[in-house]
Parts: C-alpha cells; structure tokens; sequence
C-alpha cells in the first residue's frame, strides 16, 4: 500500500550564505513571513518597508530539516513531492543530491529511493531567488504499483452519459505486474461500480474503464443550474493486496466557444445553452489556505460572476480548482509557454478532470497542439488575445484595509507619496474630484473613489450586457489582490470586498434595468440572462425630486424574451422630464407577478452637481442566528449610498452600498458576524 508522509511544518531557514544565523520557518510558507515572525525585517507591505525588504528576494535560501523514516513507510519506490514552488530548487537528502524541482507553481516530484533511509534523515532545499514553498510538501513511498493519475471524460447520450476512466498505473518492479482495479463512481447515495484488470508492464500502463450514468445530473456555469459533481474512486491492487487507493470529482457537461475570434471573446455554450461570460481576471495567490481559496470562490459566486481567467503561466492550487468546481465558476487557464513542454503536460494532467477549467489559453502553435491532442483533446483552445478588452477601473479599498497597510499620516491627501507608492493616481484623484465633488478627509475620499470605482464598473457591465446580440461577455480587469494595494480589483488582499463589488454585483443580477443616454433623451433596456422564461410585466417609472414626499410613476407593459436584451422605453428631451436636476432622478422598476425584480435610478446630472439630502434612517435590527445579522432599512427621503461600515474582516453583507426610496424597506442579511459584533455596525449615507 503507498504510505504518504508530510513534510509541512516546522523548518530552518538560513541564507545560503549565512548558516548559523538561522530562523524557524513555517512550510507551507514564504520567507518574508518568516522573517517577519522572527523579527528580522518590518512588514513588507506596510508604508513603504518594501524597499527596506527588498533584498530578501535577491538571496538564495536554504530551508532545512529531519525527519524520521520508519522501515514500515519505506517501500520499492519512494518520492519527494511538491504541489507548488515559486522558483526553482535544488534539492539534497542525506548529502545526496536528488535533483532539481523547477518553480512556476506547477507540481513538481523527485525519485529520492537511492537516498532516503530508515531512521533520521536531512533534507535541504536550496531556492534561487524567490518566495519560498508555498504549498504542501510530502514523501511519498510505493511498493509493486501506484496510480500516476485519473482522467476522466464524459459524454452524453440523449438521457444517459458514458464517463470514459483511464487510471494511469506506475510499475515499480522489472516484470509485467497482473492489476486489478475497482472503480466506484457515486453521487449521493447513487452508485455505479465496475471492476477492471490488466497486466502493467515495467513502463507502466493504463487501465481504460466505462460507467454509464442514467438520467445524469448536469454540471451548471454559477447562475444557470446546479454545479453537479459526481465522485470517483478508484482501487488498484496485485494478488489480492491493495497497492493504493485514490479519488477525484467529475462533472457531466458540454462546455464550448463558437467564434468569432480576432481577439474577441467567443460565444460560451453550456450545455447547449448560451451563456453572458460575467468575468474577472484571478490574481495569483501563491501561498492560501483551502478556506482562503472557497471564500475567494464563494464572493465570486455572490457577485455572480461564472468565469475567471487565469493568466501569466501559473496554476494555483488544487484548493481553488475544486471550490470552483463546487460553485460554478468556470476557469479559463492559461498554460506554460510552448518551450516548457513537460509543464503544460503537468499542468494539463493536474486540472484536465476539473469541470471548472472550460478552455485553454495558449498560442495555437505545433507543440501546443501536440501535447493537448495527447492530454486533453476535449477542450477548446482559445488566444490570449481574446482578453484585451477587459475592463480597468482602479479604486482603493476600505479604510479599515487601508490603515493596515498606509500610516495615518500619509493617508490624506490620497496623492501622499505612500498612497502614491501602493497604486494611488493623479488620474484617479482627478477624476474622483469631477465626478463625485470635493472631498477633505480621507474617510470622504475612500467613500468618493470607491463608490466612482463601482459606477463606472457598472455602467461599462451594462453596456456590454444591453447589447447581448454583439457582445457575449462583460471580462472585469481584476477580481483579487494578492497583496494591499489600490487598484482595480473587486476584493482586497484581506479578503475585503471593495465597494466595486456590490455594485458590479448588482450589474451583474440575471435581470436588470439600465439606462442609455442618447443625445438629449434617455432610453431604457431591460436585459435578462434567463435562459428559459421571458419576462412579462410593467415597468414602473417616476420622477422623484429630493424634497417631495411622494413619488408619481406611470407604467408601461414589459414583453421580452428569455435570454435577451430589448429598449423598453425612451424619454420626452430630458429638460422638460426634469424641472431641477440637481434635486431629481428617473427612477424605474421592473414589476412582475407583483413583486419588484429589478430597478435603477437615473441622474441627469454629475453626481458632484447632485444635491443629495440626508435623510433620516429607521434601522430595524435583529440577530437571525449565532453568526447572522439582519437590517431592514427605511428612509424619509431619497438615500444615496447607504454604506454599512465598521464590519469585521470576515463579515459579509448581501449588498452594501446601496440607494433606498422613500417606501421602501432594504433589507440586508450580514453573515459570519457575532452577536457583540452586530452592535458595533455602522450606517452611512452620502449627503451634500
């Protein structure tokens, strides 16, 4: 049976020049974290002690530890795996040199049988300049055969699905070895079982297997269906002796691009079904927990994104693939470039199985196309060209991110040289200035950007998404940040969702209303993403003056069809719809069956030249469980706004940022928040 050992813990950690002056290092881990544990140099990332740390990643580090082999773990063939190196590594166990493991965040595994042995063992692990192992570490030790890795491919047949299972078999004798294989795939308390056996030869081999799945359930894109997994085990054994036992999930879908090419993003089908690509660029976040990874996931979900591209040649860890997996977001990945063949064959044979990885992003070249018609033939190849258009917006994260890493004294004016040194712009202040109006704190000037950030956003989302017969997709520049900084992500590197993220959430809903000026009269669409009802209601429509009590609408009958985008009304010439801009907005709701599915507000001017009121909010406040938090939110007069601040790190409010009519009640449930907690939440509420 293959014996698995970690190596994840305590280790030291030297210069490779400086030997005795060594610290206590955590692995999975980066070595500016240990330096900063062991007080040797400031936080990296606070003010501007960047440039006093610098020279960290311009050394070579040694990391170094015992461990203690019994003989019950050493067996025919053992291997010293890595799931992740940020750079290359040379390798050493027991005075022998075992080998090299390149960087690149790909899985790396060394044949260290020749040098480990029962009893104490030494391992060093020399980096080039880099950040450290930043994922997990194991030995692994095998006797007659050991599984090297599952593919799995699927397809479907009217109401029935084939799930296509080829277990690849290592053989670590000199002679053809008889293996018997179990495979189980389950779902719930369904299962579907087949036996298999094959004769290995000392190459190696692989055993083919097929399960029909009847009435098979679909693995759904976030916002289409339910993400389906299906789990399959598989069992090997010689002689009646089980040699290893592994598992993966599958998913049953038909994912695939139609055109147009040229740089453009292709029509994305699910299943048949056409699907809005709703996406962001994922940032890197080399060394993350599996928690970190599924609430990165589930945020995504939440702002109902359903596509995240990752790019510069990297992979991220298994963790992420399969949160993804369980939430519905697809990935478009990209691979090695064309000369590290033996990287793309990793990186194809670690994700190939993840229903989340819907396409490849690499140049079409000859050696591309030969690996992937050898590894992965199933899915399509799409350009690294197809992402040039996305959308860039920079906004700076909350202030309570914002003081852990800018000094209070350099956090106004927002063109400080630290605001400036971590992404702060002249064009940003600018801009802030015209569109929002002046600001004299940097309370003022976080709000100010952070909500123009959001705006933006969320006007350039709806365009795209008004014209779903030419565009198929809304592709945001940066969803992450893997350290702090201003810039144009949806969550900060503390886990923050910026104030972006709600707006580009609420763009992003299956349904909603937008607006289009179109000379000196404004047009309303109504867009929905539905893919099997139309929508059939009224549109309900007011002008609302600030001051006024009330709000007159009008309606007009909503008739569209399901998945598509239609004008549904447009103006008189604004000037005579508004008496004073300054103090009105057209407000538009959508009503169906009653109930009030999607609605947005116009302004005819500049927010800056909008007088906003500050209206009286009626807070009804109550604890639905240990850890949830709900707010029902009335107003007396038109809210702009309304931000609910002085949050924890970890909660998570279902919207935020938000505008509230008079006669309205919002309602907001905040999650993971304690009860003592709850009492500190804040309201605020733009008012000029």
């Amino acid at each position: 049976m293959k014996n698995t050992l970690s190596l994840n813990g305590s280790w030291q950690l030297c210069q490779s020049d400086k030997s005795s002056d060594t610290i206590i290092a955590q692995l999975p881990g980066e070595v500016e974290e240990d330096l900063v544990q062991a007080g040797k140099i400031p936080e990296p990332h606070f003010g501007m002690n960047a440039e006093q740390t610098r020279w960290v990643g311009e050394k070579l580090w040694l990391y170094r530890r015992k461990f203690i082999a019994d003989e019950d773990f050493l067996q025919r063939q053992t291997y010293l795996e890595f799931d992740g190196l940020s750079a290359p590594a040379a390798v050493t166990l027991n005075g022998h040199e075992v080998g090299q493991a390149q960087g690149g965040l790909i899985p790396r595994k060394l044949d260290v049988t020749d040098a480990i042995k029962v009893g104490n063992n030494t391992i060093e692990i020399l980096f080039e300049p880099g950040t450290g192992i930043c994922r997990d570490i194991r030995l692994v030790s095998c006797d007659l055969v050991s599984i090297d890795n599952i593919h799995i491919e699927t397809e479907i047949e009217g109401c029935r699905a084939n799930a296509w299972i080829y277990i690849e078999v290592a053989n670590h004798t000199q002679e053809d070895v008889h293996v018997a294989a179990s495979v189980v795939v389950s779902k719930g308390e369904n299962r579907e079982n087949i036996e298999v056996d094959d004769y290995i030869s000392p190459f190696g081999g692989v055993i083919e297997a097929v399960i029909r799945i009847e009435e098979p359930e679909p693995w759904w894109p976030n916002g289409m269906g339910e993400a389906s997994l299906y789990n399959c085990m598989v069992g090997i054994a010689c002689d009646g002796e089980v040699q290893d036992v592994t598992q993966t999930t599958f998913g049953v879908r038909d994912i695939s691009f139609v055109g147009p090419g040229g740089g453009q993003f292709p029509t994305l089908l699910a299943n048949g079904e056409k699907v809005f690509a709703k996406g962001a660029d994922w940032t890197n976040v080399t060394h993350s927990s599996g928690e970190c990874y599924r609430e990165l996931a589930l945020l995504a979900k939440d702002a109902n994104i359903n596509l995240l591209m990752i790019g510069d040649n990297e992979m991220e860890g298994s963790a992420f693939y399969q949160a993804c997996d369980e939430t519905g977001i697809m990935i478009c990945q990209s691979l090695p470039s064309a000369d590290k063949g033996e990287d793309i064959k990793v990186v194809l044979k670690s994700l190939r199985n993840h229903p989340s990885v819907v396409a490849w992003v690499c140049d079409e070249n000859a050696a591309n196309q030969k690996v992937l018609s050898k590894f992965d033939h199933a899915r399509p190849v799409i350009s690294n060209l197809t992402f040039v258009d996305n959308i860039q917006v920079s906004g700076p994260p909350e202030m309570d991110s914002l003081r852990k890493f800018i000094p209070e004294d350099q956090l106004f004016p927002p063109d400080s040289e630290t605001m400036i040194y971590h992404g702060s712009s002249t064009d940003m202040i600018e801009l802030t200035r015209q569109k929002m109006g002046e600001f004299k704190s940097p309370e003022q000037f976080t709000a100010y950007a952070g909500i123009l950030q959001g705006e933006m956003l969320k006007a350039d989302i709806e365009c795209r998404r008004r014209e779903k017969s030419e565009s198929t997709s809304a592709l945001l520049g940066v969803f992450n940040d893997s350290r702090p900084e201003i810039s144009n992500s949806l969550v900060d590197s503390y886990l923050r969702p910026k104030p972006a993220y709600y707006y580009v959430k609420r763009a992003f809903e299956s349904v909603i209303i937008s607006f289009r000026q179109v000379d000196d009269r404004v047009q309303i669409y109504v867009t929905t993403d539905d893919r099997l009802h139309g929508i059939d209601g009224n549109l309900k429509l007011g002008v609302m003056t600030f001051d006024a009590c009330g709000l007159d609408t009008w309606e007009v009958p909503v008739k569209i069809e399901a998945n598509s985008s239609a004008v549904v009304w447009q103006s008189d010439l604004l000037d005579k719809i508004f008496t004073d801009a300054a103090k009105q907005c057209l407000v538009a709701m959508l009503e169906v069956s009653e109930d009030i599915i999607a609605r947005d507000v116009y302004f005819a001017r500049p927010w800056s030249q909008i007088n906003f009121p500050l209206p009286k909010l009626l807070v009804h406040r109550e604890q639905l469980s240990e850890t949830t938090h709900e707010l029902v939110i009335s107003v007396d007069s038109f809210a702009r706004n309304i931000a609910v601040s002085n949050l924890p790190p970890q909660a998570r409010p279902s919207d935020n940022y938000f505008d509230v009519l008079p006669g309205e009640q919002k309602t907001v449930i905040i999650r993971n928040i304690a009860v003592e907690q709850a009492n500190d939440i804040k309201l605020n509420v733009w008012g000029r």
